[in-house]
């Protein structure tokens, strides 16, 4: 489990890495999933 302290982002920066994310996912096609989600998620975290 992923505690809320692992990234130290403020609430700006995770709304914008989530519209990142959101984004990544409609551009590629693909269904939105719970593990697509956390493969892109992961994705935009490493850069």
């Amino acid at each position: 489990m992923i505690s809320a302290t692992r990234y130290p982002y403020d609430d700006e920066q995770c709304l914008h890495l989530h519209g990142i994310v959101y984004a990544a996912i409609r551009d590629a096609k693909i269904k939105f999933t719970t593990l697509s989600y956390a493969v892109f998620y992961q994705a935009a975290m490493n850069g």
